[in-house]
């Protein structure tokens, strides 16, 4: 096992988890690519069997493979500073409800 690539994603879920206020019972997708998963080049043997379909409450794409159609409404950036996994970029998302008129569009703190 490579110990770099295991120390940064340990780093990055862990980070995601803590700043978004992930509890036991949410659901985090980490994106990848149901191709090369299959043994295939990104993108030439998309599987829907493979991804199993979800809506989590927040995740990590790695190397731009956007997760954002495996998140629930509404999804929220979140900044890591541990945003490398070797050499591809991390980004990270959570989600929060939709906040339209009204009385539900006071903001809650827990929600931000």
């Amino acid at each position: 096992m490579n110990t770099t690539i295991y120390n940064q994603t340990t780093a990055s879920i862990s980070e995601l988890c803590e700043k978004a206020k992930l509890r036991a019972g949410n659901i985090v997708v980490v994106g990848c690519s149901t191709s090369e998963v299959l043994g295939s080049g990104i993108g030439s043997n998309s599987s829907p069997e493979t991804a199993e379909e979800i809506r989590a409450d927040a995740g990590l794409d790695i190397g731009f493979t956007l997760i954002g159609m495996h998140l629930k409404k509404v999804a929220v950036p979140v900044r890591l500073e541990h945003n490398k996994i070797g050499a591809a970029t991390v980004l990270a998302a959570r989600t929060r409800p939709k906040f339209i008129g009204g009385a539900r569009a006071v903001y809650d703190e827990e929600f931000l």
